[in-house]
């Protein structure tokens, strides 16, 4: 480093990073995530914890099949999910609009790879 040549920029990187449009996008990008995962999770969570909480027969039970996937290794689920929403016809739910006639779908574009992200983390 050579403190001679150093000089005070003040928020100048700041300002042009926050005026790239990819910047923007990236931004966005993490406010729609954390705003739909949070919501989604509340929504889906809360009914669901209130009816684990009552006095069921099956309570036991349906709480084990609800923490299971919790237990699972990330790397098992990551290839879960690939194979779920591969682009192909290979994969679960291309090959299913495929029998019934139905055009695919390709989840790994970069207009739908944040809702593709969304999907597996609010499931």
């Amino acid at each position: 480093m050579n403190p001679v040549n150093l000089h005070f920029t003040g928020l100048a990187n700041y300002i042009k990073v926050l005026g790239s449009p990819l910047m923007r996008t990236a931004i966005k990008n993490s406010l729609i995530y954390a705003v739909v995962l949070t919501g989604a999770q509340v929504v889906r969570g809360l009914p669901l914890a209130v009816i684990l909480n009552m006095k069921l027969r099956t309570r036991n039970l349906l709480r084990a099949t609800f923490f299971f996937p919790a237990v699972f290794s990330s790397l098992i689920i990551g290839y879960l999910w690939n194979f779920i929403l591969f682009s192909s016809n290979y994969g679960l739910i291309n090959n299913l609009l495929a029998k019934v006639g139905l055009l695919t779908f390709n989840f790994f574009t970069s207009q739908n790879a944040l809702y593709s992200v969304l999907l597996t983390q609010i499931w």
